[in-house]
Formats: C-alpha cells, structure tokens, sequence
C-alpha cells in the first residue's frame, strides 16, 4: 500500500523525516533510490546505500506502507495556504479547458485535448470525472453510455411535467411525480431469494433493447435467480380484519 502526497518541489522530505528510510527500486541487479518514496515505519535498510533493502514492489506486497511525496509545481505559484484556499472560493471560466493553448499547460491534462472539448468539464466534480477516465485506462468506455443519459433526461423532463397553479402566473409550479412500489419483498425479509427479485444494476450498452427483441431483460447473474414462490398474504388480523 502507498499514500500519494503532493507537495511543492521545494519541500524537502527528508529534512524533517530524517529517519524514514528511502524506498528502493531493483535495478539491473542492483539497488537504486525510488523518485519519491519513503517508509514511515522500520524496514531493513541496506548498510551500502542506505536505502530499504527491499525493494518497493516487494515490501507492499509483504504489507509495508509508502509514502510517496509528489512534487506538484503549481504549488510554487501560492505563498502559502490560505492563497490557494482563497482561489478556490472563486468560479474559473471553464470555457479555457477548451483553448489549445491553455490544455497544453494543464497538469495531467496537457495530451489530453480531444477529452476535454468533448466532455466539456465545468466544475472539479466533472474535472475529476475527466481524470478518472485517464488514470485507469477506462477511455475506451467513454461514449457507450450516450443513449443512456439522454433517456436520464428526457425521464427528468417527464416526471416534472405535472403542474401545480394557475396557468402563466409566477405561483404555478412543477412537481416530481413518484411511485413506491408495495409488494411481498418490501414488507418482510426472506430467509432466500424469492422468484421476483431478479434485478441487474449493471446493464451493458442499450441493455433496455432487449425487451424489444428477447421479451425480457438479462439478469446480472443467473446464479442469484430462483423459483422460490412468492409466499401468500397472512390472513388479517385484528382490528384490521373487521
């Protein structure tokens, strides 16, 4: 296990954690400093370089932590904290993702053009989304899911059409129309599965096509499905039977 850190790259580490080993990397048989990483807790350390004696990949497998102390160079723009928490509290003009010229200076961003002018980022949570599309090579599921979101919205729009109020005045108002479904599985637990619980919250890419051509849709997994019987209503009770 590691914890990334970012820092100003005129943080020095190893001036105030003097004692933390340098984490090491095997090298062509030999032992080398990794870029950034240190050991908050004891390893053995090798008595020529001294480095950890294990090599990194080794000692998280094993269960040791690193830390890895990342030098972010924007940090050298701020003074201190309360500048950059200052900038935060102000809403920047998200069309300059789009500039060419700007996307070639943003961090971790900077070969990334193409997914910026066709996400359009326009505030951290979608820059996050941005980001997360890169850092774990899930680009290639970027555009499947575009028939999906445009039925989350047209849905959005549907279930709001029901008015409240005189027409054209400034008192009439939309309203979100629901259901909350009564049936056996909601009223009680059940000690396995019974026949009608059998849903999948991972559909695949137009998954809903499927109850135009197969009649149904496909189950997650057919290993949770049963034929346990929907068990009958109890009989009343009193008061409630009179």
């Amino acid at each position: 296990m590691d914890v990334d850190i970012d820092v100003d790259p005129r943080f020095k580490p190893a001036s105030i954690f003097k004692t933390w080993p340098r984490a090491a990397v095997l090298k062509d048989g030999k032992l080398t400093a990794h870029p950034c990483g240190v050991y908050p807790q004891r390893i053995a350390v090798d008595p020529l370089t001294g480095l950890a004696a294990i090599p990194y990949d080794q000692a998280e497998d094993i269960g040791y932590l690193k830390v890895d102390f990342l030098h972010l160079n924007v940090y050298q723009h701020f003074k201190n904290r309360a500048e950059i928490e200052e900038l935060l509290k102000k809403d920047p003009d998200w069309s300059l993702v789009r500039v060419p010229s700007v996307q070639a200076k943003l961090f971790q961003l900077a070969k990334q053009g193409d997914l910026l002018n066709d996400l359009k980022p326009t505030s951290i949570e979608e820059l996050a989304d941005v980001m997360a599309l890169i850092r774990p090579g899930k680009r290639n599921l970027l555009g499947l899911y575009k028939k999906e979101i445009a039925s989350f919205f047209a849905n959005d729009s549907a279930v709001t059409e029901a008015t409240w109020g005189a027409d054209n005045t400034s008192s009439r108002l939309h309203y979100l129309r629901t259901q909350n479904p009564s049936n056996p599985e909601i009223m009680a637990g059940y000690p396995s599965r019974i026949a009608t619980n059998r849903s999948n919250p991972y559909f695949a890419p137009e998954g809903y096509n499927t109850l135009k051509t197969l009649g149904h849709l496909k189950v997650f997994a057919s290993y949770l499905c049963s034929a346990t019987p929907v068990p009958n209503e109890p009989a009343p009770l009193e008061p409630w039977s009179r």
